[in-house]
């Protein structure tokens, strides 16, 4: 049963159907099954960083560890996005550190990844550049 409901998740997250990946998940718990970090978290957080809700991503986190669950690096990551789409780029350092802490090790990509939309966020709240 948690398959179907992980694939359901999954298809919202491919969708960008943040609010009904969150029902999904919500329903997931609600009938006690067990969600499991990779397909059931993991896809809702994506869900929400592909749609830009970074307060969403975190509060997923933050309800994972209650379950005791352990966030993945993809996990992470998707949040992590999330809030570099969002000029959140305070709270997308404070998560990368977060993962450090839990020795997580992002790769190379997705740190060049976030880099590069770091820059380019903080350059469009720069505004334009005198000449």
């Amino acid at each position: 049963m948690s398959t179907c409901y992980n694939a359901g998740i999954s298809a919202c997250e491919k969708g960008e159907k943040w609010q009904a990946a969150l029902w999904l998940l919500t329903r997931v718990r609600e009938t006690r099954l067990e969600p499991t970090v990779n397909f059931s978290y993991s896809a809702g957080i994506s869900a929400c960083e592909k749609c830009e809700q970074w307060q969403q991503a975190l509060s997923l986190l933050r309800e994972m560890r209650r379950a005791k669950l352990t966030p993945t690096v993809m996990s992470y990551s998707a949040a992590i996005s999330a809030c570099a789409k969002s000029t959140e780029w305070q709270t997308s350092l404070w998560l990368l550190g977060e993962m450090w802490n839990e020795k997580l090790a992002p790769d190379v990509i997705q740190l060049q990844r976030w880099d590069q939309r770091v820059r380019e966020r903080c350059a469009v709240a720069a505004g334009p550049v005198a000449a």
